[in-house]
């Protein structure tokens, strides 16, 4: 074993990607990950094959359909009992978009906090945009990531998590819109679902460590110049507030 699969030993760590019509950035991903031996993806509808780049990866495979809608949440719990049914004995999964990679770094160091804690439910890292100059939408993406060291109130959907402090909350909440149930309003639908009060009632918690890179995310080739505008308005809304940002739209305060 070398890698990831070295440090957590083949029997402990599992992973889940999701994705849409991700297309190279899905493969980017993948072989960030290719050291972990046990893998799920799934896929919600892609038509740029996807699906058969994930299969030539030796990844397990997903492939939703609707109905009932598309959601990350769906997609992350379809994964997990999918992995869960594979490997029963994990202890702990790693969760991740198609469009971002994993720092190389970044499993030794989560791996290493969750074991020193056993209280602790989750962490994660600082996620940066892969090209955070190649637009403005890109650098309001890699600014809003910027979340503070410290236990977290939320985590989204690129974490690291503890499988009993998961399976203790019914993994991700599915009947919450990803438009009311993110950690942030950028371009990848970031859905809450695992409550930080669920995760405390059961005596765990969560943390962020800047200190310890995540991943990097490339915002979305796909999207239009009009969704790009969209997320940098509930970005800024988010920010600072729909009135405010309403109000200095007209030149007011």
């Amino acid at each position: 074993m070398t890698g990831m699969a070295s440090v957590v030993g083949s029997g402990s760590l599992g992973l889940v990607v999701i994705g849409r019509n991700e297309g190279d950035r899905l493969v980017r991903c993948l072989a960030s990950v290719r050291s972990i031996p046990n893998r799920v993806y799934v896929d919600s509808g892609s038509t740029d094959g996807s699906v058969e780049r994930a299969k030539r990866e030796g990844v397990s495979v997903v492939e939703l359909e609707v109905p009932p809608n598309f959601t990350a949440a769906r997609a992350r719990n379809s994964g997990l009992v999918k992995l869960l049914a594979e490997s029963p004995d994990l202890e702990f999964v790693q969760m991740v978009d198609g469009d971002c990679e994993i720092h190389q770094d970044w499993i030794a160091a989560g791996l290493a906090a969750l074991r020193a804690e056993p209280d602790l439910a989750a962490v994660y890292g600082r996620l940066r945009e892969r090209f955070p100059t190649r637009s403005v939408y890109n650098a309001l993406c890699d600014d809003d990531w910027n979340a503070p060291i410290g236990e977290a109130t939320i985590v989204g959907g690129i974490a690291l998590f503890r499988v009993s402090a998961i399976r203790q909350v019914d993994f991700y909440e599915p009947t919450i819109s990803p438009a009311k149930n993110r950690t942030c309003p950028c371009a990848c639908e970031k859905v809450v679902g695992v409550y930080a009060e669920s995760m405390r009632r059961w005596g765990f918690t969560m943390r962020i460590s800047l200190d310890s890179p995540s991943g990097g995310s490339a915002l979305g080739g796909q999207d239009t110049p009009t969704e790009n505008w969209r997320i940098a308005i509930r970005m800024l809304a988010a920010r600072i507030g729909p009135i405010r940002l309403i109000a200095s739209c007209f030149g007011g305060a």
